[in-house]
């Protein structure tokens, strides 16, 4: 792959490409970079068969990771400003007439939620794996199945202890959290070796997507905002086994985005991870009965 910085505004980010076409962005999650789509690229690309030349395929480190810059300030990681990073990205990539793709994982796929509601003109379908849908989410946080779900949110919260926690055991974290979800396999193995080559030198940026998500939960404004509706096609994977995000969050009501579809497998949060082939076969589908 073919790599670029990309400017949105001051902030530079870290972006790799390659192919011709109809571009489709991949958006990381939490805590990885651009690398965690390294394992699923081939396998997608393989199934796509001769349309694999129909499509340019983008990743990105979001800001905060790997590559990309690391402004300071909580309110620099609003889902509404990650979006705009997002943007800058397809609008260095999209040639006329163009509408890109969206595939997001965890955050990825929450931010992906944001562009196609600012942004329909620059998106043509989304794809998320195991990502809450961010305007319902809040409403069910504190519900019994996800309140226990959602312990690593609260504890994010306090000032400095999971910076230095991070930094002390960020390792055998990571490796904790991917093991438990794939065993000792080696997609587990491969994971967490992209985790070590690519681990990002502070935690406090990536932090602060849940911190400026949290403090959005209780902001107080004059008046509610109405959501607008997402028209375009969505497939939303979900995984039946998920220790963080309850697969009924992923799914938004009919009424706001009525051409979604949700599909829960028997898998844990890193479904890419899991069930690479799956989610290859099911992604070259949806695109073929929208797009292809």
């Amino acid at each position: 792959m073919e790599h670029i910085f990309v400017k949105n505004g001051e902030i530079s980010l870290s972006v790799n490409y390659e192919g011709h076409g109809v571009p489709i962005l991949f958006l990381h999650g939490f805590p990885e970079t651009k690398e965690t789509w390294d394992a699923l690229l081939p396998i997608l690309k393989k199934t796509l068969g001769e349309n694999v030349k129909k499509y340019l395929f983008v990743t990105m480190d979001l800001r905060g990771y790997g590559k990309s810059d690391k402004p300071k300030g909580v309110e620099k990681y609003k889902l509404e400003v990650l979006a705009t990073d997002v943007a800058a990205v397809l609008l260095n990539f999209l040639q006329k007439g163009q509408k890109a793709v969206l595939i997001g994982h965890d955050w990825g796929g929450m931010i992906g939620w944001k562009c196609a509601e600012y942004y329909p003109e620059l998106t043509s379908a989304l794809v998320t794996i195991n990502a809450p849908y961010p305007d319902y989410f809040p409403k069910a946080f504190f519900s019994r199945q996800q309140f226990f779900k959602s312990w690593y949110i609260y504890f994010f919260q306090i000032p400095f202890l999971p910076e230095i926690i991070s930094r002390l055991f960020g390792k055998y974290i990571t490796n904790f959290l991917l093991t438990k979800d794939l065993g000792k396999t080696p997609e587990a193995k491969a994971a967490i070796e992209r985790s070590e080559r690519t681990r990002t030198c502070s935690i406090r940026p990536p932090l602060s997507y849940y911190r400026a998500w949290m403090g959005s939960f209780f902001k107080k404004t004059k008046k509610s905002e109405a959501l607008k509706k997402i028209n375009i096609p969505t497939l939303v994977f979900a995984g039946a086994k998920d220790h963080y995000v309850s697969a009924h969050l992923t799914c938004p009501p009919t009424d706001h985005a009525p051409k979604t579809r949700s599909l829960v497998l028997n898998a844990h949060h890193w479904i890419h991870f899991e069930m690479p082939r799956k989610t290859s076969e099911e992604i070259v589908s949806f695109l073929s009965s929208h797009l292809l």
